[in-house]
């Protein structure tokens, strides 16, 4: 008997479709990328994040989405517009961006692995232009536990030194080896 694929169901909150559309334009192999569906979802973000920081980010989007097409082998798998239901792919890439904002580089790391793109410079870059345009949206907080990527990507996050030995300290029962 085989083993069936590992499913995950994410469930997005409004205003992270809002973001997550802009990846699913820009990022499907098929090319949602249409005057029309630009100015759509901009539109949206300037109701959000305000006019300049909505530009910013559809533009770093469309390029984030080009590089990240010609970088990967494979498509990510995309949901339909306006779902609120989301893959995997997709929350890796709402948790990169949500993660880019130099806070969280170990969180940032890892989903750049799930993606298949860490070390990606330009990529981690342009990841970071976004997380700095979106800062204003609350919803980015539900993507920066390291808790609930693991739960659900099955990885491990890597702790640093730091983190490490603050765990270890607050929890000073426990012997923790590292």
């Amino acid at each position: 008997m085989g083993e069936s694929p590992r499913s995950v169901s994410i469930l997005f909150e409004p205003h992270a479709v809002s973001v997550i559309d802009l990846f699913r334009t820009f990022g499907s192999s098929e090319g949602h990328g249409s005057v029309a569906a630009m100015d759509g979802l901009e539109a949206e973000l300037t109701r959000l994040i305000g006019p300049e920081a909505s530009r910013a980010t559809v533009s770093d989007s469309l390029l984030f989405g080009f590089a990240l097409r010609r970088k990967r082998e494979t498509p990510l798998d995309f949901r339909p517009l306006h779902s609120r239901w989301g893959s995997a792919d997709e929350f890796c890439l709402m948790t990169l961006i949500s993660a880019a904002d130099g806070a969280h580089d170990d969180l940032a790391l890892e989903a750049g692995r799930a993606l298949g793109i860490a070390g990606e410079g330009p990529l981690m870059s342009l990841a970071h232009d976004i997380c700095a345009s979106l800062k204003s949206l609350p919803f980015k907080t539900a993507f920066l536990t390291k808790d609930t990527f693991e739960a659900v990507m099955g990885s491990r996050v890597i702790l640093s030194e730091a983190e490490r030995a603050a765990f270890a300290s607050g929890y000073n029962r426990f012997h923790f080896s590292p």
